[in-house]
């Protein structure tokens, strides 16, 4: 194998490992988030209805707007890289909220920045020649193993 193949799935496995750490702690915080803002922080369900609507339109325009800036730029490891940092900040965020708005405004950087990831990864991949398909649809794969694992972490987290 070429030393630039073994590099790009080295490089693709690690990119899958990132995600796999970004979809469970999304998947921790997402069924817990409703009795924070409900239960902790007083907001009524309509405020948590409002939230997550504004969080699927941010969610909307990120991808609009990557799947734009990924076709005039090529700058996918650049958008990777700010993804992933602002989905660690908004992350963190929850834990810092104690107002509902504050709330809104990390759970729409949080959508946001995993459309981002998404869609930068997935251009990553597309402008990969065939050899990496294998790499792809190990990441595709294993991205699964995280919405398996965050509601089971947010379970424990619930008993305990």
């Amino acid at each position: 194998m070429c030393l630039s193949v073994k590099r790009e799935l080295r490089n693709s496995k690690l990119l899958s490992l990132t995600e796999v750490l970004n979809d469970i702690s999304t998947h921790t915080i997402i069924p817990l988030l409703p009795l924070f803002i409900i239960q902790v922080l007083g907001a009524s369900p309509f405020i948590l209805g409002l939230i997550e609507g504004w969080a699927q339109v941010a969610s909307t325009m990120a991808h609009l707007g990557s799947q734009w800036f990924n076709a005039q730029f090529k700058e996918q490891k650049r958008t990777l890289l700010f993804a992933n940092a602002l989905s660690s900040v908004s992350k963190a965020g929850y834990a810092f909220s104690s107002t509902w708005p504050a709330v809104l405004v990390f759970r729409c950087t949080d959508m946001a920045s995993s459309t981002l990831s998404t869609n930068s990864i997935d251009a990553l991949f597309a402008s990969k020649s065939r050899e990496f398909s294998a790499a792809s649809a190990f990441r595709a794969t294993i991205g699964h193993v995280g919405a398996i694992i965050g509601p089971f972490f947010a379970a424990l987290l619930l008993i305990f």
